[in-house]
């Protein structure tokens, strides 16, 4: 059975966001090129997320990074569409870093 963090191919059956965004959180400790990955995604988010006009940014509200915004999103009774998809593109491409790493290795 496919961990409940898997979300790349099959993304209708596996929606838990913040338990995949933990666990590449966690994978990113010891592979350098999901970290550098998660980082810039982080980055390039917030620079995004600060462009975006006034309803749509407090929809969002102020996060750290990628963790902060996915614990923010489960939190929120009324979820901000944009940082769901936000959140579900940054993991499926860290995801497919991850695999295409390992699959190298």
């Amino acid at each position: 059975m496919a961990s409940r963090n898997h979300v790349l191919f099959f993304p209708h059956e596996h929606a838990d966001l913040l338990g995949a965004m933990h666990d590449l959180n966690v994978r990113s400790k010891a592979r350098p090129q999901l970290r550098t990955f998660l980082t810039t995604a982080s980055a390039v988010v917030h620079e995004q997320a600060v462009a975006l006009d006034g309803s749509e940014r407090a929809s969002i509200g102020d996060f750290e990074g990628l963790v902060e915004l996915a614990e923010r999103h489960v939190r929120q009774h009324r979820s901000s569409v944009v940082a769901e998809m936000v959140l579900f593109t940054t993991i499926q491409m860290g995801q497919l870093v991850v695999y295409v790493v390992m699959t190298l290795n």
